[in-house]
């Protein structure tokens, strides 16, 4: 559930180890949509993705997830596309619903599929949109943007609506306030302003919607957009299936869209049956209805229009129309529950347990919703194991699904034992058995135990019901070759110690000296240890007062005022009494040492190569990358930038209060320190500014960075 890395969009790339790029469905002037395969679940998904440009600003890419957000809340209807979830790759949003094989109406309309004199195709088709507008109607939704590309049929000729409120929007800021017109107050040409927006008006701004299909009230009056505009596109998209042509343009010329818009604003509509004589005179008046100017002479709502094309199409079709309104199904804590995985992908924590907690309430025991509240707050150090299994353990319901999801944790938590025994008791009930990831997660509790036959027909069970899945192909390969890693990658490690080590007396540190080496010492002594061979290198008996720290390039340790060599235990410099080391640089040729006076000394000599100027005590010492430099913080609460070579000190900071730790990225570039008021400060040097703080519960001790600075890790003293 976290944000990815940016998506390569060609077909065959498997992004966030589980969703397939198939090929490209479509694309406009906002953006693209592709198919994916979802491995796991074994389904095919469309992935909306915005251009960069449409959600390069922070507020439009915020409104673009609010909207997509609005879709997930409508959760599961027969005539509604599904949006599952929304989540960020690469900083774009993307959405993913379900991917409809049989294209739009739109498609139809040019294939011929759907055609004028075909009255029952029309009038059932219209039908259905009018049950799922209806459906989003009650949930506070307005679609603004009704027109045949957003009508998708599936295989079984069934509607679906699809594009909720998704980037249909104009740069300029407020139409209706530039113009502050209403219904028929326009001539049909509105000013040279608008001849610049495209057919479907879209940016970043006020909801409009497109051209060709928008009401009246959409363009003069945005603020006041009902159910009524709805009534009013769709009345345009049936007025196009009846005629073969919209009722204010007939698809072939282009027309600018403020000539469009006039017309919707100012001009009659035709009566359909000049375009098509045979068209029933019920349908033709129906249609009319739909296309009045004012809201209120149309029909009231989506279930209104709906019972008078009922009637329409007793008359026409002569026979009733048997297909019933679908009743919403209760999916709410499924809804709530993708709301909450998309919101926790975009770090909106919050926001997404409250959507949980949302979920809970409709379904107190929605196995998923517990699972993903519970494991997040697990892995933030907020709850302990023993009451994420107990929450799940709490869910009778579904029994059967709470046991995937147990098991699912025993591995996460590192105990296979205990995983194999939930994920078998899980795949003995029916619904968890047709779960591929179910049965890859018992190979992997297997695999981890080295019962690697057990392990194979596992996956084999999983990859029958997801037969594309890369990372369950990869699994079986490894269990039947009896293998823990490939190509440098350790998918199963050991969960027995390799080696086990003993002293005489508690460790205090434990030093890295090496990818298989370490040094483990305590007040009084060392020890250098090849964990690899499982054998001790060296030990010698020392007086420190500090946990020894490696060189950059981890062949010296140094503590207090010792200097050894990391591999040997070979005593490389001592110090005199007064004097502690500080710092050596990347290349391992100088050191800063502090006491008595700050002095920068070659080593292995020793010899002092400058003194440099310190008016107080330092505490910390680091080297940039080049050695070019050194970065020094004091008791005073200062920060001092100086040459290394030379000691000439470049610049100074004040730090508030005196830094515990010290680091640097980017080459030197940005400093952080760490404070006893919880505070990790970040400092821009080149201006000798800060920048940011980040805030914790208790005195920060120290900062370490991964190899690549993609991490910070924070040592506190929390409560």
């Amino acid at each position: 559930m976290q944000t990815g890395d940016a998506v390569v969009w060609k077909p065959g790339h498997v992004f966030d180890g589980k969703f397939e790029v198939k090929d490209l469905v479509g694309y406009g002037g906002m953006g693209a949509v592709f198919r994916v395969r979802h491995r796991e679940w074994n389904l095919d998904l469309a992935v909306k993705m915005p251009l960069p440009e449409v959600v390069e600003e922070r507020h439009n890419r915020e409104r673009y997830i609010r909207e997509a957000e609005t879709w997930i809340d409508l959760g599961v209807y027969p005539h509604i596309v599904q949006c599952w979830f929304v989540r960020q790759f690469g900083g774009i949003p993307l959405l993913f619903l379900d991917y409809l094989a049989g294209g739009s109406l739109k498609d139809a309309l040019e294939s011929g599929w759907v055609r004028p004199g075909d009255w029952k195709t029309i009038l059932d088709l219209t039908m259905q949109a009018c049950d799922g507008l209806a459906y989003a109607h009650s949930r506070g939704v307005i679609h603004r943007d009704v027109k045949p590309a957003n009508l998708l049929i599936r295989g079984d000729d069934r509607l679906c609506v699809t594009d909720f409120g998704i980037v249909k929007t104009t740069k300029v800021s407020d139409l209706a306030a530039e113009f502050n017109v209403e219904p028929g107050a326009l001539p049909e040409v509105l000013p040279e302003a608008l001849k610049s927006l495209s057919m479907t008006l879209t940016g970043a701004g006020s909801l409009l919607g497109t051209p060709e299909y928008g009401a009246p009230e959409q363009w003069g009056n945005a603020d006041k957009v009902g159910a009524q505009a709805d009534v009013y596109a769709l009345g345009v998209v049936l007025f196009e299936m009846c005629c073969g042509r919209r009722p204010f343009d007939d698809g072939k010329a282009d027309v600018p869209p403020s000539l469009l818009i006039g017309r919707h604003l100012s001009k009659k509509p035709p009566d359909p049956r000049e375009f098509r004589p045979d068209l029933p005179e019920s349908l033709a008046k129906l249609i009319g209805k739909c296309l009045a100017k004012s809201p209120d002479e149309r029909p009231a709502t989506m279930a209104d229009l709906r019972q008078r094309l009922c009637g329409v199409f007793q008359l026409v079709v002569g026979e009733r129309y048997t297909r019933p309104v679908p009743k919403p199904s209760e999916q709410r804590a499924d809804a709530l529950n993708n709301k909450g995985v998309s919101l926790w992908s975009l770090s909106k924590s919050s926001e997404a347990y409250a959507a949980w907690r949302k979920a809970l309430e409709y379904d107190s025991g929605h196995c998923e919703t517990i699972y993903n509240a519970a494991i997040t707050r697990w892995r933030n150090g907020e709850l302990s194991a023993e009451e994420v299994l107990r929450r799940l353990q709490q869910v009778k319901s579904n029994r059967g699904l709470a046991l995937m999801y147990e098991g699912m944790f025993w591995l996460e938590v590192g105990d296979a034992v205990a995983a194999q025994t939930a994920l078998s008791g899980a795949l003995a009930d029916a619904e968890v058995a047709e779960k591929g990831p179910a049965h890859r997660a018992l190979g992997d509790a297997l695999t981890y135990q080295a019962k690697y036959f057990a392990a194979e027909k596992a996956y084999k069970k999983a990859l029958a019901l997801m037969p594309d899945d890369g990372e369950t192909i990869l699994r079986k390969r490894l269990a039947t070759v009896g293998k823990r890693s490939y190509q440098g990658k350790i998918y199963f490690p050991e969960t027995t110690p390799a080696h086990e080590f003993r002293r005489a007396e508690p460790a205090l540190w434990l030093t890295m000296t090496g990818s298989a080496s370490c040094v483990v010492s305590d007040l009084h002594r060392c020890e250098g240890w090849d964990m690899e061979a499982g054998r001790g290198l060296w030990a010698r008996d020392e007086q420190i007062e500090q946990a020894p720290a490696a060189s950059p390039d981890r062949q010296l340790l140094f503590a207090s005022g010792k200097l050894w060599n990391a591999h040997s235990g070979r005593t490389v410099l001592e110090l005199p009494t007064e004097q502690h080391f500080l710092a050596v640089d990347p290349k391992g040729r100088t050191a800063l040492t502090g006491g008595s006076r700050l002095e920068l000394i070659s080593l292995p000599s020793g010899d002092p190569l400058v003194s440099y100027e310190a008016t107080t005590s330092v505490n910390q010492a680091i080297f940039t990358p080049d050695a070019e430099r050194c970065v020094t913080t004091d008791e005073a609460g200062q920060m001092a930038v100086r040459d290394a070579p030379t000691g000439d000190e470049l610049q100074r900071l004040e730090l508030g209060s005196a830094a515990t730790c010290l680091a640097l990225i980017r080459k030197g570039a940005i400093a952080l320190t760490g404070h006893t008021d919880g505070t990790v400060r970040v400092w821009e040097l080149a201006r000798g500014r800060e920048i940011m703080q980040l805030p914790h519960s208790g005195a920060v001790l120290s900062l370490e960075l991964s190899p690549e600075e993609s991490y910070l890790l924070v040592l506190y003293q929390g409560p």
